[in-house]
């Protein structure tokens, strides 16, 4: 997960070096410009969410699991999207 989301972050960051790329997260957009801020909210964000599958992984352990499977798949698919547009903008 943690390696997913550097990946995601450092992409996204060279991308927006690329011309006629742009933040597609409108959650993310208004830190798209400074990132010194989308890396802190990418890494608290991900402390967050690690920390609480930690948490939840000693009460419900197969539901912990599942989280981390879906949360990694969707990630993966992001960091594929990225990886996808900033190929095609190079």
């Amino acid at each position: 997960m943690i390696g997913l989301q550097a990946a995601e972050a450092g992409l996204t960051h060279y991308g927006l070096t690329l011309p006629g790329v742009v933040e597609a997260n409108p959650l993310m957009r208004w830190a798209a410009d400074r990132p010194p801020v989308m890396y802190a909210v990418t890494a608290s964000t991900t402390a967050f969410a690690v920390w609480a599958l930690n948490r939840s992984a000693c009460r419900k352990p197969r539901l912990a699991l599942w989280t981390t499977v879906v949360l990694n798949t969707a990630m993966t698919a992001v960091v594929a999207n990225n990886y996808r547009i900033v190929a095609g903008a190079r």
